[in-house]
Formats: C-alpha cells, structure tokens, sequence
C-alpha cells in the first residue's frame, strides 16, 4: 500500500541565507522606441473618440431638444452630463485595470524579500503521473512526498504567468525587476497575524519516490504556470462553428 503526500506538508530546513532586504517597486520606467510610439497612437485615438463624441452631441442638440420638448437651453445638459460620465467612467476603468491587472504579493517575510518566499510547487500532471507509477507497480509499499525537489518563489510564479499573457499578446518577456517597475506586481503588507507563523520555506525530500523508481522529470514552475495559463487562454478564446 502507497501513501502519497503533496509537496506544502514536507518541509525541509531551508538553506542557511542572510537576512534579505525587501525589494520596493521602483518608478514607472519611461516608455522607450515602438512602446512609446503604440502609446501615442492609443492615447491619441482615445482623445479624438472622445472630442468625436462630444462634437456630434453638440450637432444633434437641436434635434434631441426637439424630440424631448425642451428649449435649446436646456438640451445642452446632454453636454454637461457626457462629461460627468466621462469624469467619472475615465479614473474607475483606470482603477479596475491597475487593481484586476497586477499579481499580488506578501511582501518580505522571515529574512526573504518581498514576493521571495518559497515554495516547492508540483504540477496536477505530475502527481496524477505518480499516482500511476505505483497503480502500475502495486508491489511498492510506503509513504513517499511528491515534488519536485526544488523550492522557487512566488515572485517566480507572478513573472511566468506574466510572461505567458505577454507572449500570447505578442509582447516582449519582462523580468522581474521591469515588472515591478511597471506596476504588474504588487507586494501587500505581510499580515501581523501571520508573522512567525507562515512557513517561508517548504521543499519535499524525493529521495523515497526516487528509490522507489520513479524517475520521470516534473515540470518546473516556469512550464507549469505557462501549460495551464495556456490552456486558459485557449479555452477562453472564442471558437468557429
């Protein structure tokens, strides 16, 4: 009979490492070449849309006031009111993209820097391919931990699934140190209620699985993160008839 133990339930000590200061996002870097120029471009066909919009409610003016029986005067308020919604509309798109679009962090915590914390994490795939290691080898006996044998950090996971977005919207891999600066990664203060108590270090001892033969490779958190958001992407495109 085999047991077999996720990776977060066997922690190994962690290596022995100097206390870490915590890594700040730094200032937004300047757009440089084809970045800046595709910024323009945007923020200059928002600007038109928006004078285009509000030209053609100044034309239709007499026609609205018209059709709702009320003095030119007072159809102007058409005007007034599209740039309350436009006030209004503008900074919260703004807010929902920054808050829904950033990967969020515990900052620094136990000696590790911010976003630095470690896991061992392993794939569904490759616990499923060690299930059936020992469905096919039944005579195999004990209680083996599953993972990969090497801890990466949650700033590791926040910049693959980045990079995996990025790649399938044909822009440029970022490192870690860009994506700070450009606002994709954010740290939270470590919570109070956790400090001294959150595990931030946890790695599994293969060497049982390893001795009972299995030799197969898992997947780094690079691979894993980009299979899965993949599949994601793919799953959520829209598909022909």
């Amino acid at each position: 009979m085999s047991a077999v133990q996720a990776a977060d339930g066997a922690a190994a000590s962690p290596p022995a490492r100097p206390a870490v200061p915590a890594a700040r996002p730094t200032a937004f870097a300047p757009l440089q070449g084809g970045e800046r120029a595709l910024g323009t471009l945007v923020l200059s066909l928002a600007t038109f849309m928006t004078v285009l919009d509000t030209s053609i409610a100044n034309v239709s003016i007499p026609a609205i006031s018209g059709d709702l029986g009320v003095s030119p005067n007072q159809g102007t308020w058409v005007i007034t009111s599209f740039a309350v919604a436009n006030a209004i509309s503008v900074p919260l798109t703004g807010w929902l993209t920054q808050r829904f679009g950033q990967v969020r962090l515990f900052a620094g915590s136990g000696g590790y820097g911010d976003g630095e914390q470690r896991r061992d994490f392993v794939s569904v795939e490759d616990c499923i391919k060690v299930n059936l290691h020992f469905l096919d080898n039944p005579e195999l006996s004990g209680i083996f931990n599953v993972g990969t044998g090497r801890a990466q950090s949650f700033n590791d996971v926040a910049i693959a699934t980045i990079n995996t977005c990025r790649r399938a919207s044909g822009l440029e891999h970022l490192g870690l140190d860009a994506a700070r600066a450009q606002g994709l990664i954010e740290y939270a203060p470590f919570p109070e209620a956790l400090k001294g108590k959150y595990q931030n270090f946890t790695q599994a001892d293969v060497g049982a699985l390893r001795g009972a033969g299995y030799a197969e490779p898992f997947l780094t958190v690079e691979d894993g993160v980009e299979r899965y958001c993949r599949y994601l992407l793919e799953e959520s495109s829209p598909r022909g008839d």
